[in-house]
């Protein structure tokens, strides 16, 4: 609400800044705009935490409600942070995005509330982040590291995960200091719901409709393929969506084992 106060309300901001692009959908352009909605649903449709909430309610109608429920908290959670977005693109149009939140709680809150607010802040970045590391090392160590070397000693495979870890900390550092402490969290957010979504979607939806079709080997090289392809096409800078080749290249994989492989057996991917 104080950054509504400070921006002069919805009137000052229709004459401060022009409808398109800051009022419209598509204000990067329709492909653009349209390949990261369909990114956002594709991730969220792949990703466990979504689908855990749905499938562990205590019965469909339960679920039903809490994504209904979820699906008109969301946005009403989001304005305030988009008012703040736009208060600081009008009076810190230099400052870079992900500093803009951070200033504004310095800058416009009482030294008590701005405290709290930075330490939850600091709190919800180390528990997501330490969260996906060790997701990352435990996938990257149980199902691939113990299974293509088939140690089964509880010690080796705790050293592994710790360095892994490490490994996978560093490389996040390295990351976020090339370059990229000015970009926007939003296009990170993309990517990533890009890369789950190539990984996981099709492979899933293979699994659950024709779990007798697909052989183990083109579910795998599928999960592991995809993903590559849309990190490539990231790299080298493609003209479509990164997300687009990934489902591509998941959906020629699995179209291939359907089409060779009939397995009496379901498929384990």
């Amino acid at each position: 609400w104080q950054a509504y106060e400070l921006v002069g309300g919805w009137r000052q901001l229709q004459i401060a800044l022009p409808a398109f692009p800051w009022f419209s959908l598509f204000g990067r352009g329709v492909t653009v705009d349209l390949a990261a909605g369909f990114s956002l649903i594709v991730g969220v449709l792949s990703t466990q935490t979504y689908i855990q909430n749905i499938l562990f309610g205590r019965d469909t109608n339960a679920s039903r409600k809490g994504a209904m429920l979820a699906a008109i908290l969301v946005p009403l959670a989001g304005i305030p942070g988009i008012l703040v977005g736009l208060y600081m693109r009008l009076n810190f149009a230099g400052l870079p995005p992900v500093q803009a939140f951070p200033v504004f709680i310095l800058t416009h809150l009482p030294s008590w509330l701005a405290g709290i607010a930075l330490a939850t802040l600091i709190i919800t970045v180390v528990g997501t982040g330490a969260g996906l590391v060790l997701g990352i090392s435990t996938m990257l160590t149980k199902d691939i590291y113990s299974n293509f070397s088939g140690n089964t000693k509880t010690e080796r495979n705790l050293l592994v995960l710790r360095l892994v870890i490490v490994g996978v900390m560093l490389l996040c550092l390295g990351v976020v200091l090339s370059g990229n402490l000015s970009s926007l969290i939003l296009d990170w957010s993309y990517l990533s719901m890009g890369l789950r979504g190539a990984t996981i979607c099709l492979p899933l939806v293979v699994a659950l409709l024709w779990p007798r079709r697909v052989s183990p080997v083109a579910g795998k090289l599928a999960v592991i393929l995809a993903p590559t392809a849309v990190l490539g096409w990231k790299i080298w800078g493609g003209i479509i969506d990164p997300l687009y080749p990934g489902l591509a290249v998941s959906a020629l994989i699995l179209a291939v084992g359907m089409c060779r492989f009939k397995t009496d057996a379901k498929s384990d991917f």
